[in-house]
């Protein structure tokens, strides 16, 4: 069940409050959605619906009250919202504490934070609420974030091959409203088609976020120069010998990956590497791009790029001609 869906739940019950916790702002967004359709439902959102925080601004304590006491009219609850509550004053929150020890059972009261800590008192009274009051919309993590984005393209009609997803992950970072939006535009751009690539994904979207040099990592051992070449020259807060250095250590990394598969031992990798599984779950198909001797060859070459990077001023040229030695077929 999504955020939004959960949320939907809890105001059918008509609970009292939800407190949407995280810097998800899409996980918010469709969980207020959740909330107001539910009370497009139930009577007329322009007679029971109030709204603060934000650009609205904050109401002060005793306006906050009266309106959370407000029976509503021709409708089965009414929908208070605040959001960014953490950024409230004392007085209101202290307010929303004392007033959820005895909520009107027919306002619903919705709050958004992007941080709360679990032992402020109105995390706890939200909390004591009830298990489903605190809807969780922490982030997802980077790793997690392609998949989760084919599965919102797929809401839109559509298909996202893994790496157009990685792609619009690299070009907007982790914002999901940022994604969802560029993924609605991308919708009427390849409406009738049935597959996006990376490349399309390129063409179509706008780099917002600055290149990650895991980003740039990976296009390597996918053998990708065009990629690598375009991505190092976005990452101007890299050095040279920091970037030469962890592509020597991502190349070992797939040298070992390939000893350890002839051996039949792969699943032994991460233990080997000292990562994680989770950090490693691509290595066996990375590695397949690559002949064990042009990986052999490429920590050869190393020598010679280190060398030039320390004593030549072209330091991001030496870099370059490196990682093509081997990269490009």
């Amino acid at each position: 069940m999504t955020s939004g869906q959960q949320a939907g739940r809890h105001a059918s019950k008509l609970l009292p409050a939800h407190l949407m916790v995280g810097s998800d702002e899409l996980k918010k967004k469709n969980a207020l959605k959740a909330l107001d359709r539910r009370l497009g439902q139930a009577g007329d959102p322009a007679f029971n619906r109030d709204e603060y925080g934000s650009t609205a601004g904050y109401p002060e304590p005793a306006e906050l009250l009266s309106s959370l006491d407000t029976l509503p009219f021709g409708s089965e609850f009414r929908l208070v919202i605040i959001h960014d509550v953490e950024t409230a004053g004392k007085a209101l929150t202290e307010q929303i504490v004392s007033y959820l020890k005895n909520p009107n059972p027919t306002t619903v009261l919705a709050m958004t934070a992007t941080r709360l800590a679990s032992n402020t008192r109105l995390y706890k009274a939200v909390a004591a609420l009830g298990a489903n009051a605190i809807v969780d919309c922490s982030p997802k993590k980077r790793r997690e974030l392609p998949v989760v984005v084919r599965q919102m393209a797929a809401g839109y009609g559509l298909d996202l091959d893994p790496d157009a997803a990685a792609e619009l992950v690299s070009l907007l970072g982790e914002s999901r409203m940022l994604i969802d939006s560029e993924l609605a535009k991308l919708a009427v751009a390849f409406a009738g088609r049935p597959h996006v690539s990376a490349a399309d994904v390129r063409e179509n979207v706008a780099r917002v976020a600055q290149a990650s040099v895991w980003d740039f990592l990976d296009a390597v051992s996918r053998r990708d120069p065009v990629s690598a070449m375009r991505l190092l020259l976005l990452m101007p807060d890299e050095s040279p010998m920091g970037v030469f250095s962890l592509t020597l250590t991502r190349v070992r990394q797939l040298l070992v990956t390939k000893c350890l598969e002839r051996r039949g031992a792969v699943g032994s990798l991460a233990h080997e590497l000292g990562l994680q599984p989770w950090q490693v779950r691509s290595y066996p198909q990375y590695a397949r791009n690559y002949a064990m001797g042009e990986l052999v060859g490429a920590i050869q070459g190393a020598c010679e790029c280190e060398l030039a990077l320390k004593s030549r001023p072209d330091k991001m040229l030496s870099l370059q001609r490196w990682i093509l030695s081997f990269c490009h077929r």
